[in-house]
């Protein structure tokens, strides 16, 4: 049996699917974040940027359907990026119910476009040449000139002013089916998003479990620039698993692509609920691991460390690697670790027998009567250590969030709540209470006794 399976019903009938495509640098990305209302795909003069699938929904008039952003087809190069962006075209063509086919009007015609043509036609796909750039109505008659290619119509359209879009979303989604107004509301679905180094698995994993080539694999770190969101179906419960650029250190940064790259994927992580973060057995921690668990601590995301190529690392027992781990990270002692070997497919289906836990305890409430009562029993205990001369007195606590859980002491003055006492109440809480995996935030409030 499957370990995934895909539920419409979750995205409300929203499986119609409108793909962008043509050559490099004509503006697909730019048309992408258009219609799409934010900025999403990465948009840059150099060529080449976009390699992956990028997928949003759009909503027009009665109509839903996801759009699709590809990277650029270059048929005059025969290396294995430009091979692989081919076959990921190839994947959203053969998703989408109309391919929208965009050209540079302040190019004018180029013999790629003619080629990128004849390639679309082997598709018996419904076509829509958007001749893009032409920014003012003086600039109309720049894409009179693209009829030659063998269309009956042509849509002038910038992207970057947003004209001429209505006509071309009319025509569009003339080829697609209206969505009933139900009125439901789409499903609050956990978002999962895999970070790491790059080259250490992300996209070999996110391939496995959607038994697809939905992003592109090499063994040339940075293959993956884009964050890839995809909704699947895992033991019955939904999930949005998010693919991400692989993070350098900062000064490492080659271009300001690699800059996009890590602000996204940085601003991935604030959106989520939960992190796959992978390690490469092989390289064990290293600083940069160290820097990218730090930026999810902060950011107060539940965790899943998973150690990736787990097959090609000899004669060392687990036990004695989590050693050697957690004497660079201490927050290995309330983070599952996964062994898996992405690429062979070895212990996939432990990752998620444990997520379901991990946001569970994520989203854990502890009733304010239960809390106090842990809290008094731990002061009894071990009190709160004399700071010139004065001591913690907590009058009571609250969990005032989820994601992460956060609890707030009320005391007479918050200077006296140590960072020691702190992480020994944090302990007691997780003894007592199911908080694998997610962290646990705990602050002092100063407070007048009454």
């Amino acid at each position: 049996m499957a370990l995934i399976t895909y539920e419409n019903e979750l995205i409300n009938d929203m499986t119609q699917k409108v793909a962008i495509v043509g050559r490099p640098n004509v503006g697909k990305s730019s048309l992408f974040n258009r219609l799409i209302g934010k900025r999403k795909s990465i948009v840059d003069p150099q060529s080449g940027v976009t390699r992956d699938r990028i997928y949003e929904i759009v909503e027009w008039d009665r109509y839903s359907f996801e759009l699709i952003d590809t990277g650029g087809l270059d048929f005059a190069k025969n290396c294995s990026i430009s091979q692989r962006i081919s076959e990921q075209v190839k994947y959203a063509i053969n998703e989408a119910q109309v391919i929208l086919f965009l050209v540079d009007g302040k190019d004018g015609i180029n013999p790629y476009d003619k080629e990128v043509s004849r390639f679309l036609l082997e598709f018996s796909k419904p076509v829509v040449l958007a001749v893009n750039k032409i920014d003012t109505v003086e600039e109309m008659t720049l894409a009179t000139e693209f009829y030659q290619i063998g269309f009956d119509r042509i849509y002038p359209v910038s992207a970057l002013h947003g004209l001429g879009l209505d006509d071309l979303l009319e025509e569009t989604v003339s080829y697609l089916t209206p969505v009933s107004d139900t009125g439901e509301q789409e499903e609050d679905i956990p978002k999962i998003t895999i970070v790491g180094k790059p080259n250490v698995g992300k996209s070999t994993l996110l391939n496995v479990l959607l038994e697809e080539d939905r992003a592109m694999v090499d063994d040339v770190p940075g293959t993956t620039r884009d964050i890839i969101d995809t909704r699947l179906v895992i033991n019955n419960v939904p999930y949005l698993l998010v693919d991400t650029a692989g993070i350098r250190h900062k000064k490492k940064f080659d271009n300001t692509i690699e800059s996009y790259a890590f602000f996204r994927t940085e601003d991935a992580i604030k959106r989520s609920d939960l992190i796959f973060m992978i390690i490469d057995a092989q390289s064990k921690v290293t600083r940069q691991d160290e820097r990218i668990i730090s930026m999810i601590i902060e950011a107060g995301k539940a965790v899943v460390l998973i150690i990736n190529k787990w097959d090609l690392f000899k004669n060392v027992s687990k036990s004695d690697y989590l050693k050697e781990i957690e004497r660079k990270i201490s927050f290995v002692s309330y983070v599952p670790v996964v062994f898996i070997s992405a690429k062979e497919k070895i212990n996939i289906p432990q990752l998620f027998k444990i997520v379901p836990r991990v946001l569970e305890n994520y989203s854990r409430r502890i009733s304010t009567q239960l809390l106090n009562k842990m809290i008094s029993d731990a002061i009894e205990v071990n009190p709160p250590p004399l700071q010139k001369g004065n001591r913690l007195k907590v009058y009571y606590a609250v969990q005032t969030k989820i994601k992460p859980p956060t609890f707030t002491l009320f005391a007479n003055n918050k200077k006296y709540f140590s960072e020691n006492y702190k992480r020994y109440l944090v302990n007691i809480l997780r003894k007592l209470f199911e908080f694998e995996g997610s962290p646990v935030i705990m602050f002092a409030k100063s407070k007048q006794k009454r």
